[in-house]
C-alpha cells in the first residue's frame, strides 16, 4: 500500500472528513485531498505533522510497517509534540506546558481550542484562497510555456 493509500485509510480509521482531518494540521482539505490522490507526494515535514497530531506510527504511515497508531503514554506524547511545535521554547516552558494541559478539564480544553482557533490557525476561507492563487498561477505559467512552445515550433517551421 502506498503513501497515500495509508494517509487516506488513517484519515477513514479516524472517521474524519478532509476538512476535520486537515484542520488541526494547518492545511487545506485541498492539500490532503491531492495528496490521496496521489498529485502531491507526502513530505517528511506533513508525514511529522500527521503523527504528531494524530498520534500516528511514522514507520507505518512511510513503509506500512508495524501498527498504525503510537502506543505512547500520553503524556509522552504531549511532550514530544509540545517540543516539535515550540522547538525554540525552554525546557522549563515546554515542561510546565505539558503539566498545565494534562491538568486542564473539559471547560479549560474548550477556552484553549477557542483561542487557538481565533489566534493561531489560519481560517478555511483563507488557505482556500491561497491554493486558488496558486492554481491560477500555475495556469498562467502553463499557457505561456504553451504559447512560447508554439512560437517556437511556428519559427522553425518559417526558417
Amino acid at each position: 500500500m502506498s503513501e497515500e493509500n495509508r494517509v487516506r485509510e488513517l484519515r477513514k480509521a479516524l472517521n474524519c472528513t478532509l476538512d476535520k482531518f486537515s484542520e488541526p494540521l494547518g492545511v487545506s482539505k485541498t492539500a490532503i485531498s491531492r495528496i490521496e490522490n496521489g498529485e502531491r507526494t507526502l513530505t517528511d515535514q506533513m508525514a511529522k505533522a500527521i503523527c504528531s497530531v494524530y498520534r500516528v506510527n511514522e514507520t507505518w504511515l512511510k513503509n506500512g510497517i508495524g501498527e498504525m497508531f503510537e502506543t505512547r503514554p500520553i503524556g509522552d506524547d504531549l511532550k514530544a509534540r509540545i517540543d516539535y511545535f515550540l522547538p525554540d521554547e525552554s525546557e522549563t516552558f515546554r515542561l510546565r506546558l505539558a503539566r498545565l494541559i494534562l491538568s486542564m478539564d473539559k471547560e479549560d480544553m474548550a477556552k484553549l481550542e477557542a483561542y487557538a482557533r481565533k489566534y493561531l490557525f489560519p481560517k478555511e476561507s483563507d488557505t482556500d484562497a491561497i491554493d486558488q492563487k496558486v492554481e491560477s498561477y500555475r495556469a498562467e505559467l502553463e499557457a505561456e510555456v504553451a504559447s512560447e512552445k508554439a512560437e517556437a515550433s511556428r519559427t522553425t517551421k518559417d526558417a
